[in-house]
């Protein structure tokens, strides 16, 4: 009686085994969202990123940069591009609609949907001119962009030919001006270039003609042609130029010598008391109004891209120094920087 017991226990567990092994396999429980890596901590070697979440799914996206191509923020968005294009798993397109110091572009932006799929490379103080010359009538403002994350902080400098000899130093510059006007090439009205040039001039008291060009790579190619006698580009604009033996860089303005360039005098070192700083910080923005969800997507897809070993290794060849901040830091940033142009108003004549 006991081994028929021990019998049918045996026969009803191979019966509950069986129906375990028929039942559907459990489906894994559902992923959090992917995060791109930390700032510190960004995929050596270029790993394969995570894909992002819902957005932007097989949208191709634009990223409008609105100055000419080949200048530094041209270069740096394209170095930053196929590792955003990784991190959100699409295609992004870059444009160049140059004009109006930027604001062609960045009208582009504004009047887009807000929907993350068109984004735009910010400059700063270019796009403060913007609406703080009130000659310009422009209604927009701070208010209509959202800025997602500052990329690059790059300061000016005032360069002259290599094969120059009136301009070795800037003093030279400034003994040649007393008398002779000189011809000061920019990147634009109202961009970091008109700033550097106004503050020469009105703290030199130098004659000086602003002749403003659409980019660093118009500005260069002007110099180098002998149609001006000067200009003023960004540190990382002048390194290529320096190498190929075709600039003389003579002054910073800035209150450190670049790393880059740590021979070359600041302009607070030749002039303490007349100290003035002036850079070109670019950065990315979306249209004010984008959701968070968006937002937070694309701050994770720049801390990635923006982080990046490849990229980083890239920027700095190119002597572009990557300043990553996103959010609250990023905004107080801006809002600094604008009350500095604020200041130069009576400089710009505005």
């Amino acid at each position: 009686m006991k081994k028929q017991f021990m019998s049918l226990v045996a026969i009803l567990l191979m019966f509950v085994l069986l129906a375990a092994c028929a039942q559907p396999a459990q489906q894994a429980p559902a992923q959090a969202a992917p995060q791109a890596p930390p700032q510190t901590a960004a995929p050596a070697g270029g790993a394969d990123p995570e894909p992002a979440a819902d957005f932007p799914g097989n949208a191709t996206i634009t990223l409008i940069v609105p100055w000419a191509p080949g200048g530094g923020s041209d270069l740096g968005a394209r170095i930053v591009q196929p590792h955003l294009e990784d991190y959100l798993g699409t295609t992004i397109i870059i444009t160049n609609p140059t004009g109006a110091t930027g604001w062609l572009g960045w009208e582009q932006m504004l009047t887009s949907d807000p929907d993350g799929l068109t984004v735009s490379l910010v400059n700063f103080p270019a796009l403060f001119s913007g609406y703080l010359d009130p000659s310009l009538g422009r209604t927009r403002y701070l208010d209509d962009f959202h800025f997602v994350a500052n990329h690059v902080s790059d300061k000016m400098m005032l360069v002259a030919r290599a094969d120059d000899n009136r301009f070795a130093t800037i003093e030279d510059v400034v003994a040649y001006a007393a008398d002779t006007d000189i011809l000061f090439g920019t990147t634009g009205v109202g961009t970091q270039g008109h700033m550097t040039f106004e503050i020469i001039r009105q703290e030199m008291d130098i004659q000086m003609t602003m002749i403003p060009f659409g980019g660093a790579a118009d500005v260069l190619a002007a110099l180098l042609g002998e149609h001006i006698d000067i200009a003023t580009i960004s540190v990382g604009e002048t390194l290529g130029p320096l190498e190929n033996g075709d600039v003389n860089p003579l002054i910073t303005l800035a209150d450190e010598r670049s790393m880059f360039l740590p021979d070359i005098r600041t302009w607070n070192e030749v002039y303490p008391d007349n100290p003035h700083t002036m850079s070109s910080q670019r950065g990315f923005a979306l249209r004010a109004g984008t959701s968070p969800e968006i937002v937070a997507v694309w701050e994770n897809a720049f801390e990635y891209a923006l982080n990046h070993p490849d990229a980083v290794e890239r920027m700095t060849e190119l002597g572009l120094y990557v300043d990553f901040m996103v959010d609250e830091e990023y905004n107080r940033v801006i809002r600094d920087f604008e009350q500095l142009v604020i200041g130069l108003s009576e400089f710009m004549g505005w």
